[in-house]
């Protein structure tokens, strides 16, 4: 490997701790002890801690507070819905049903994206 390049990965390395800083920062995860591993890791251009993957991260007070407030949500279009009859079965739970699988899985899209 030449020395331009061993320079040039030390470059991207430096940025990367930057960013993984800031992004841990910004989610609240600073104190992660994964986070802590992975920036000491970058921090010193080698393997300092081997077990960092996979990442998980515990979720933050946020975003618990997020999920239960979705819940909560849920749980009252379910009792909403299930007052909802199905025009070709007359079952009410199975548009109840139904709809929850699909609002479910946009959720679900949704905090894979956040």
């Amino acid at each position: 490997m030449t020395d331009e390049r061993i320079a040039e990965l030390e470059k991207i390395i430096a940025e990367t701790y930057q960013v993984v800083g800031v992004l841990a920062i910004q989610a609240g995860r600073f104190d992660d002890e994964a986070v802590v591993k992975a920036l000491d890791n970058l921090a010193e251009a080698r393997l300092v801690h081997d077990d960092v993957i996979p990442f998980e991260g515990e979720p933050t007070e946020v975003e618990r507070a997020f999920n239960d407030g979705w819940n909560r949500a849920l749980d009252q279009i379910i009792i909403a819905l299930r007052e909802v009859e199905d025009p070709y079965s007359g079952d009410r739970r199975k548009v109840a049903d139904s709809v929850m699988s699909k609002v479910r899985d946009i959720i679900v899209t949704r905090r894979l994206h956040m």
